[in-house]
């Protein structure tokens, strides 16, 4: 057989190998791949059924509605600090509820709500002028509460004064918040943001400023600029009892923080430390003094009629839980400090000396941890925190 008959035999023979190789590797590949297929399958069937069973939602998710109280004339005319300050708040309350038609705005005049500006337009606007007080020419909270509890769609609801800055955080703290109980009453102190500025139409300036806003000084529990509750609470311990406070005046959130404190067994949570709101104004020499305040002798009055001196016990200070953490569906734990405060004063055992020593001593707490934010050691934390996140 001559070399060329061999070479073509073999190269036959490998031919014939060749196919058979191929066949066999295709039938393997295509085994193997229905294999593949298969396994993926069970895979992607487990995954979705652990995720239907285990998965936590999101705080976005977590449907609630945002009211708060402006003029309504903010964004016309020039763009003073104020109205500057305004805008930032109702970006971040439709930042926070996930959607504009879960944020309320309520102004002086229905005739306002025909003037709001492009990103306001799928709010709820309503006016107030229902609500207003005779004499001081403002509406009265509990109107105001009325209206926001009757239009909110979702059980849960806040109110929020119209210059403060919420962010990303504040909607994870109301989720686990009402995850871990049916009766709850939130709120937490302010960050005095004193000269503070942002652009917020990078969604990156949100997260800067709720870090930033860590670093400056908290005001005392008796500045109360939000609370958080569900319908089913206003109605059953609110609506009907809280007196016709004007707004803009002090000591109604005093007395709506010493009536739950006194009267029911809302568990208050207060969010300070997990939740940072910040208190936008320019110059804290420019702000009127409380008293000066049209309304104030009248809220004062009617306030200390109705809590006489147990007034000073209206405070965040007292709160039953404070919160430390964002994970919901947690067992949380009382403070056995502030439980018995609370339990003493329903009793009628705290005498009004014994309140004002309970102040003074949360006004050195207060003071000694805005004094810590002035350390290093915070600053680096803080600094830490914001490189670390996912902006």
């Amino acid at each position: 057989m001559s070399v060329r008959h061999l070479g073509s035999v073999s190269m036959n023979r490998y031919k014939s190998g060749k196919h058979k190789l191929l066949h066999i590797a295709r039938g393997s590949s295509t085994w193997g791949r229905k294999r593949r297929l298969v396994r993926f399958f069970f895979l992607a069937v487990a995954a979705v059924v652990f995720l239907l069973l285990y998965r936590t939602p999101k705080p976005e998710e977590f449907q609630f509605t945002i009211g708060t109280v402006i003029r309504g004339d903010e964004w016309t005319g020039d763009m003073t600090y104020k109205n500057a300050a305004t805008i930032n708040a109702l970006k971040g309350f439709i930042r926070s509820t996930g959607s504009p038609s879960r944020v309320v705005i309520l102004v002086d005049f229905q005739s306002y709500c025909e003037t709001v500006p492009d990103f306001l337009r799928g709010c709820r606007c309503y006016g107030l002028y229902e609500c207003m007080d005779p004499v001081y020419e403002v509406p009265t909270m509990e109107c105001i509460f009325d209206i926001l509890f009757n239009v909110s769609t979702t059980d849960t609801v806040a109110f929020i004064n119209g210059d403060i800055l919420v962010f990303d955080s504040f909607a994870k703290a109301i989720a686990s918040t009402a995850s871990a109980v049916d009766e709850f009453l939130m709120t937490g102190r302010r960050h005095r943001g004193e000269g503070f500025r942002a652009d917020f139409n990078d969604p990156i300036s949100w997260r800067y400023a709720e870090i930033h806003s860590k670093t400056l000084s908290l005001d005392h529990g008796y500045a109360i600029d939000y609370f958080v509750t569900k319908k089913s609470v206003y109605n059953s311990v609110l609506r009907g009892a809280l007196p016709p406070f004007v707004i803009g005046a002090w000591r109604w959130d005093n007395i709506l923080m010493y009536y739950f404190y006194k009267f029911t067994d809302v568990t208050v949570f207060d969010a300070t430390f997990v939740a940072p709101v910040m208190h936008q104004f320019q110059n804290s020499s420019l702000m009127i003094d409380h008293h000066q305040r049209r309304g104030a002798r009248f809220n004062d009055e009617l306030a200390k009629q109705i809590g006489g001196n147990e007034l000073l016990f209206g405070t965040i200070d007292f709160a039953d839980v404070i919160l430390e953490d964002l994970s919901e569906g947690q067992d949380f734990i009382k403070d056995p400090w502030h439980v018995l405060a609370r339990e003493a004063l329903k009793s009628g055992l705290l005498t009004p000396p014994e309140i004002s020593r309970l102040k003074e001593f949360n006004d050195h707490k207060l003071a000694t941890y805005n004094h810590r934010l002035l350390s290093t050691e915070d600053h680096l934390l803080i600094l830490r925190d914001f490189r670390n996140t996912d902006h």
